[in-house]
């Protein structure tokens, strides 16, 4: 059992002016306390994150801070491999959600991962993933 963060996640707990930052707060307590198992993000995530921070917030020593805090923390961070990449694709031809999400949903069936804490209700089509919001 393990539980993959989203960057919605991400955004909305770095984010004052994001409508799920409270309740982005909130579920860090449990998801941080071991509740869903270790804590994973995938390279993707973690770009998409930045990314996204950048054009939010704008705020280089917080994204900095969130991206270090990422990569120096009991966060787990995954890189995807070729193979997880070609099944990335099929998965983005199929649904036609962001090639990051898609990655996330390949990498979460093919190692098992039964959580992920994220806002986007599309997750919901993957049943093989439980979404924490």
């Amino acid at each position: 059992m393990a539980v993959l963060l989203d960057t919605s996640f991400f955004v909305a707990y770095i984010n004052i002016r994001d409508r799920n930052h409270q309740r982005s707060r909130e579920l860090s307590a449990d998801i941080f306390s071991g509740k869903y198992g270790p804590v994973v993000v995938t390279d993707h995530i973690f770009d998409e994150t930045i990314t996204t921070c950048m054009h939010r917030i704008n705020n280089i020593p917080v994204i900095e801070r969130l991206g270090d805090y990422i990569l120096d923390s009991e966060i787990e961070l995954f890189q995807i491999n070729e193979a997880l990449f070609r099944k990335t694709w099929d998965l983005f031809k199929k649904y036609h959600y962001s090639f990051t999400d898609c990655t996330s949903a390949a990498f979460s069936k093919k190692y098992g991962i039964q959580y992920i804490v994220t806002f986007d209700h599309h997750f919901d089509t993957f049943k093989w993933l439980n979404r924490i919001c």
